[in-house]
This record gives C-alpha cells, sequence and structure tokens, in this order.
C-alpha cells in the first residue's frame, strides 16, 4: 500500500503548489489522491495493529508519510494520528468533489466504514443513508434476472463492464475475477 500512497503523495505534491492548482482538474486528481492515499493508510492500519478503540489508539500504528514528508525516513504514527489523517484525507476530499460537482461515493463509501471502525455510528448512518439515496433497489424483474449485466443493477455502486475490448489477455483484470475465462 505504501506505493499507491507515494503516488498519491507526488499528486498531492504537484496538485497544491502547481500553476493550476485552483483548476476543476487539479481539484479532481487531489480529491482522488487524498481518497487513493485514505485507503492505503487504512488497510495497513487494519493489518499491522489491533482494531480501533480508545484503549488501543496510543499504540504504534504506521508510518504516516505525506505530500510534506516525500522521501523521509518516518517512525510509526499512533493509530490516532493514522486515523485522524485517514478522516481529514476523506473528509477534504469529500469537500473537494462536492464543491467541483464530482461523483463522491466511493470516497463516502471509504469515510462509512471508517466511520464504523472508529464507532462513529451518526456519521457512519448518516454518510451510508446519503450514499443509498442516490442508488435505486433492485426491482423484482432484475432480481430475477441476476447481476450479470450492469445494465440490469442500477444499484450497483462498483462494477466492471467487461467487453471485448478491455478483457482480452492474460494477466487482465478479467482473466482472474471470471470463472469463464481460461485466465488464472
Amino acid at each position: 500500500f505504501y506505493i499507491p500512497i507515494a503516488t498519491a503523495n507526488e499528486i498531492l505534491a504537484t496538485a497544491t503548489l502547481d500553476a493550476s492548482a485552483e483548476s476543476e482538474t487539479m481539484k479532481a486528481y487531489r480529491a482522488r489522491a487524498l481518497t487513493s492515499r485514505a485507503f492505503g493508510y487504512y488497510h495497513l492500519i487494519n493489518v499491522y495493529q489491533y482494531p480501533y478503540s480508545a484503549a488501543n489508539k496510543d499504540l504504534p500504528g504506521v508510518p504516516l508519510a505525506t505530500e510534506e514528508t516525500l522521501g523521509q525516513n518516518l517512525p510509526r504514527a499512533t493509530m490516532e494520528q493514522v486515523y485522524k489523517r485517514i478522516t481529514d484525507d476523506l473528509d477534504e476530499a469529500l469537500r473537494i468533489f462536492e464543491e467541483i460537482g464530482y461523483d463522491d461515493t466511493v470516497a463516502a463509501i471509504l469515510r462509512a466504514r471508517v466511520a464504523l471502525v472508529m464507532e462513529d455510528w451518526g456519521k457512519a448512518v448518516s454518510l451510508a443513508d446519503d450514499i443509498l439515496a442516490k442508488y435505486t433497489l433492485v426491482s423484482k424483474e432484475n432480481y430475477n434476472n441476476g447481476f450479470n449485466r450492469i445494465e440490469n443493477v442500477p444499484s450497483l455502486i462498483f462494477g466492471f463492464k467487461m467487453t471485448a475490448d478491455n478483457c482480452q489477455t492474460w494477466a487482465t483484470w478479467c482473466s482472474q475475477m471470471d470463472p469463464y475465462m481460461s485466465g488464472y
């Protein structure tokens, strides 16, 4: 996860210092990079430390590399510092996505998940309600048709439409995930 975090930090350094930092495009890059970095830290802290709790918040977590600390050898931050970085990154990403009118569903889902882990029930419910309000539940007819076509599932948040153009070779996402392809 540190490679995607490093990439996100490089994007954040550029998206902040660049002359066009206030452009919609650079703001979108910044929001996506913040979401990506939060995703990386969320998974790292869950792999290398106990679950978040008031009793565990002062335990050593993982080193926190940011755009300001590129290339430095860093000590482990506490769990509380890591979760603060995660929530700050996601809250800023959500603010930027709203400001520029981009879909914030991925960042909101991750923020809701982090709120659940941190036992911030009100925040988790609020974010989940906002997310669910954007999607129509699957009708009985479409439910019975199965989930093999993205067009049939309006409530699908994460999906990948496999076509002949994007799933032709071995070592693709499709070859690993599709049981009917002759991939892995």
